[in-house]
């Protein structure tokens, strides 16, 4: 079969071989051609907007997995970045359950917001708050878009995540915003070479986490299962993250994977009240402020994470790859308990649904006087208010 194949590509190729001698010992016959001339017809659309991809629309492709196009506002300076999530396009989020529901993750909300200060200059995220989580419905899309404000007279842009699960009148959702400051303001990067883990870490165990989570309504599929080792030292807890092999082929295509950093915080629940294995009755929480964020490096599909207490609620972090070269670092992050981070109610929509009403029976119904009167006429009972 191959050696036919390749025999094919050359004869359309202008090399036509020896067919007599190719398929021998069969002696092959030509066949007449038709007396009809061939006649083809294109279907395929010539040029125009079909064929140019959204710049055809007039947008630029925005080249991040979660965002597909953008575009400056022509009157203020600001870029609109849209794109579309789906568990059938980007699978790897259907691994995110809580309270029995897909929610995209925090740290999603926290990588649009770095694309865009990328999109406009802008390398430090000052800071970005979650007001509400995001729904992933299991059959339909849903729509994303990534505001970001004019420069000021500082060079500091605000930023706002909106989402729209149904097309048409349904209004937007709003679900974070934030501020973008130039790079000018990063952090200068620090490494972190010296020995994995540190001589004086303590192994944190990690079999308490399923059940930790477990009772916090968290379901994690494999791709977010990369938290491989957990340390104490001192007040500060380490993480070694290991992305699990489905997503660590995508992750050059992002700045720093959403799965990878949710990973990382996993460990900090382990760690908490010098209990080895954490307390698996504690509520979980998620993080719902970041500030200070800036990324030194992309792609990263193997990280070493250290957290720092920063506040009675919060930690700063310092994330290298696993040669100790810097990857990001968070000057703070602060947690709220999951039952506070639900995600808004749906649009309302019209609903529309058959319903059986028992029929009254017998004895007279007591009604409080005042409230409604019931009418028996024949068996139908109406009330009327």
């Amino acid at each position: 079969t191959a050696l036919m194949a390749a025999m094919a590509a050359l004869h359309v190729d202008g090399w036509s071989p020896d067919w007599t001698q190719l398929l021998a010992p069969r002696t092959p016959t030509h066949v007449d051609l038709p007396t009809y001339p061939f006649q083809r017809e294109r279907y395929w659309l010539e040029g125009g907007v079909a064929s140019a991809g959204v710049t055809g629309l007039g947008l630029e492709a925005a080249d991040h997995p979660l965002l597909g196009a953008q575009t400056i506002l022509a009157d203020s300076g600001g870029v609109v970045l849209t794109g579309r999530l789906s568990l059938r396009t980007q699978p790897w989020l259907a691994d995110h359950v809580i309270g029995g529901e897909v929610i995209l993750p925090g740290t999603a909300f926290l990588e649009l917001a770095v694309c865009a200060g990328d999109q406009v200059g802008c390398g430090l995220i000052g800071e970005l708050v979650v007001q509400a989580s995001l729904r992933l419905p299991a059959e339909s899309t849903v729509r994303i878009q990534v505001l970001v404000g004019p420069p000021d007279d500082e060079g500091a842009r605000s930023v706002s995540i909106y989402s729209q699960e149904h097309t048409g009148d349904v209004e937007w959702t709003p679900h974070a915003t934030g501020v973008l400051l130039p790079a000018s303001a990063q952090t200068e990067a620090v490494s972190d070479k010296g020995p994995w883990p540190p001589r004086d870490a303590q192994p944190v165990s990690l079999a308490q986490l399923p059940a930790q989570q477990a009772a916090g309504g968290l379901e994690y599929g494999t791709a977010f299962q990369g938290l491989a080792a957990v340390w104490r030292l001192g007040e500060d807890v380490l993480a070694e993250v290991r992305l699990p092999e489905k997503v660590a082929a995508d992750a050059h295509r992002y700045g720093l994977h959403p799965a990878a950093l949710d990973a990382a915080i996993q460990a900090l629940p382990l760690a908490v009240d010098g209990a080895d294995g954490g307390d698996p009755t504690a509520p979980v929480t998620l993080p719902f402020l970041w500030s200070g964020v800036s990324l030194f490096a992309t792609g990263a599909a193997t990280l070493r994470v250290r957290f720092s207490p920063d506040g009675a609620d919060g930690y700063s972090a310092l994330i290298a790859a696993v040669d100790g070269e810097p990857v990001a670092s968070l000057e703070r992050m602060v947690f709220r308990p999951v039952a506070e981070l639900s995600a808004p109610a749906g649009p309302d929509l019209p609903l529309y649904r058959m319903d059986w009403t028992p029929m009254v029976s017998g004895a007279e119904p007591h009604v409080p006087v005042g409230e409604a009167s019931v009418v028996d006429v024949g068996g139908l009972v109406g009330v009327l208010e």
